[in-house]
């Protein structure tokens, strides 16, 4: 599935249009309606936004994350303030086919569920303080380039099914089982 959105639930999108990169101000959301935090709503981030850099000032909880686009490059940088965290559901982080993605994830992020890690080109980095799960072990699918450093604590597992995974640190991959 990767290049295609696995995400269920309501679609909210982030333009970036408003007066700063905070993730709480309804001017940066399509409708100016900022999502609420219950892990329902997918984000899809655009190409071009006027705000690629996300500052997570509050507990954000989604369903997952998409990147969009027809063609081109994006490149979305997410960093935590106010104690701001990231929880992803079983949507994951994918993006459109057409478009070289970088993500940078400078936040921490809780799995609340199984989930994929891939885009078609381009990659994700992970750094900062690290990634941890809520509800019970959860596993981690990775496609693509991805790079995890950081203090990991989830407890599921990472399995690398296509494409390179970079460890910069010893708990990279979590506390569970690292599948090649």
């Amino acid at each position: 599935m990767l290049g295609t959105s696995r995400i269920l639930g309501q679609a909210v999108v982030w333009t970036g249009g408003g007066t700063d990169q905070n993730f709480t101000t309804p001017g940066n959301w399509a409708g100016g309606h900022v999502p609420p935090n219950t892990g329902a709503d997918t984000a899809h981030f655009q190409q071009p936004a006027t705000y690629n850099s996300i500052e997570v000032d509050t507990s954000a909880n989604l369903s997952g994350l998409f990147f969009q686009g027809s063609s081109g490059f994006t490149e979305y940088n997410f960093y935590s303030s106010s104690g701001g965290s990231l929880t992803i559901g079983s949507g994951g982080i994918s993006a459109g086919g057409g478009v070289y993605s970088y993500i940078y994830l400078d936040v921490p992020i809780i799995l609340s569920a199984n989930q994929t890690w891939g885009l078609p080109s381009g990659y994700i980095y992970t750094y900062g303080p690290g990634i941890s799960e809520t509800g019970g072990p959860a596993s981690l699918t990775t496609n693509g380039v991805i790079y995890m450093s950081g203090t990991n604590t989830f407890s599921g597992g990472v399995t690398v099914a296509s494409g390179t995974f970079y460890a910069g640190s010893n708990s990279a991959a979590g506390t569970g089982a690292l599948t090649l």
